[in-house]
């Protein structure tokens, strides 16, 4: 199955740590997973498995991403998107 996880950021915080676990978690289990941030970077990159695409969309905030978020989403056939965070549910 193909899954993206759409974050703010890699930026620290219970919410991103808890998505990159989550999407180790997929990938462990043979699933293609992509995260897609808003704003590029973050300390929590690390933390990404090498199996876990990273898509970031290079915005400054969530709202300034939906434009290349939909973009992203018509070219990268995801069977589902996992948002976090109400502004990234919104977006």
């Amino acid at each position: 199955m193909r899954i993206g996880i759409f974050l703010p950021s890699l930026h620290g915080g219970g919410a991103e740590k808890s998505s990159v676990e989550l999407a180790n978690a997929f990938c462990k289990r043979g699933h293609d997973i992509t995260i897609v941030t808003a704003v590029s970077g973050g300390s929590l990159r690390s933390q990404v498995l090498n199996g876990v695409k990273l898509a970031e969309l290079g915005a400054s905030r969530v709202v300034f991403s939906i434009r290349r978020l939909c973009s992203f989403l018509r070219n990268a056939e995801l069977d589902v998107l996992i948002t976090v965070m109400t502004h990234c549910n919104i977006a």
